[in-house]
């Protein structure tokens, strides 16, 4: 994922990029790849509707993406998990990145 920072009250893209099968290398355009923010006791933020899908942008290798809605509700003195599934093409994977929000100078 290309996400580290979520800038409060700003439309911020999400960005899967170059999803791969790891047996054989080869790129996974047919995915379904979810997403879900939640705050640090595991609770869904307020301001989308979570899991969201994260659409596969044609004629690339794997990359998917999609857009947080500004109306996140986040806080610049906490710290977010990012969970993304991924099922398709014989492939399940789950994995999280913490993510900090900040205010746009």
């Amino acid at each position: 994922m290309r996400t580290n920072v979520l800038l409060i009250a700003n439309t911020n893209l999400l960005e899967l990029n170059g999803l791969r099968n790891a047996a054989t290398n080869s790129f996974i355009n047919t995915a379904t790849v979810l997403a879900t923010l939640q705050d640090a006791k595991g609770i869904d933020v307020v301001g989308q509707t979570w899991p969201f899908t994260l659409d596969y942008l044609p004629g690339t290798d794997g990359c998917y993406q999609a857009f947080l809605d500004a109306d996140l509700t986040l806080d610049k003195t906490k710290t977010y998990t990012l969970t993304v599934v991924v099922q398709g093409d014989a492939l399940d994977a789950k994995w999280t990145q913490q993510i900090k929000a900040k205010q746009r100078n």
